[in-house]
């Protein structure tokens, strides 16, 4: 899982300049996290708030071809059972910030006996999970998140740089 820098200079520009166009609503921010997706050959780009106290989804946004069903089971059926969720809630503010790769948590021994994993997931052909975590304000966090699928893997060490380095403009 080695390789080059992805994201030449102009292209890293772009996305983050999508960010900060969603940001002041110029643009939605489905439509920044778009290049995202296409960039890592994710199956989606995604982020989502999080209320701590009461566990609600506040906002989820996607980048990606066809998310409409996918999101919509997500947010009626799985947010509240997805483990790589209830990790994200269960971070210290000292890891706020740090990149977290679920196939470095979750084992394939893990996977093999989850629900989430197991019916959700490759329903949408999705597998690795890339993300990390922002306070947004008192008791609400904001996740970045690549969903990556099965047949792509995880991200190589390069990709990570670069999603660290989009995650800090994301913040």
């Amino acid at each position: 899982n080695a390789g080059a820098p992805m994201l030449d200079n102009a292209t890293f520009d772009t996305r983050v300049a999508g960010f900060y166009r969603a940001a002041t609503g110029e643009i939605g921010w489905d439509s920044a996290l778009d290049g995202v997706q296409a960039a890592f050959g994710a199956r989606a780009a995604i982020l989502q708030s999080i209320d701590l106290t009461s566990e609600r989804m506040l906002s989820l946004h996607g980048g990606g071809p066809n998310l409409g069903e996918a999101l919509l089971t997500y947010t009626r059926e799985f947010h509240a059972i997805d483990p790589r969720r209830q990790h994200a809630m269960g971070r210290g503010p000292e890891q706020l910030g740090q990149w977290f790769h679920c196939h470095d948590l979750f084992d394939d021994a893990f996977v093999a006996q989850d629900r989430f994993f197991q019916h959700y997931l490759p329903a949408y052909g999705t597998r690795y999970n890339s993300n990390v975590i922002f306070g947004l304000e008192e008791g609400v966090i904001n996740g970045f998140i690549l969903e990556l699928p099965a047949s792509r893997g995880s991200l190589t060490a390069d990709e990570r740089e670069d999603a660290r380095r989009l995650g800090l403009h994301m913040r």
